[in-house]
């Protein structure tokens, strides 16, 4: 007996993967853009060298901390104004059973907490 021949069934050739041909991206902006008093600027987060604009108002933006430094004098007689004042809001606080709500406003590490401790010792 003859033996029959059965249809084998190849896979296609598959056809070459194309090889990416490098396209320019466009260049990347480094850094952010920001409006300050109407001025368009950028800051490179990537640079540790802060920018001029930057720099020069690093530490008196908002008014703190202040750009000359208070006299000593000035400051006992503000901080025992504001002594006098405290330990008034005590007394009333004690004499009329009042609850109070103090808000401390500031930056981090500003002395808000210490304050606070403070204030609470003598309540």
């Amino acid at each position: 007996m003859a033996k029959k021949s059965k249809d084998i069934n190849l896979p296609a050739k598959k056809a070459p993967i194309p090889t990416p041909r490098p396209v320019e991206a466009p260049p990347a902006q480094k850094g952010v853009e920001v409006t300050i008093d109407g001025k368009v600027r950028v800051f490179d987060i990537d640079n540790p060298k802060l920018p001029k604009w930057i720099d020069d108002a690093k530490l008196s933006s908002g008014g703190f901390p202040y750009d000359k430094k208070l006299k000593v004098e000035i400051a006992l007689k503000t901080l025992e104004t504001l002594q006098i004042e405290l330990v008034k809001l005590l007394e009333w606080m004690a004499a009329t059973k009042a609850r109070v709500a103090v808000v401390f406003e500031g930056r981090d590490a500003a002395g808000k907490g210490g304050t606070i401790g403070a204030v609470r010792e003598y309540m």
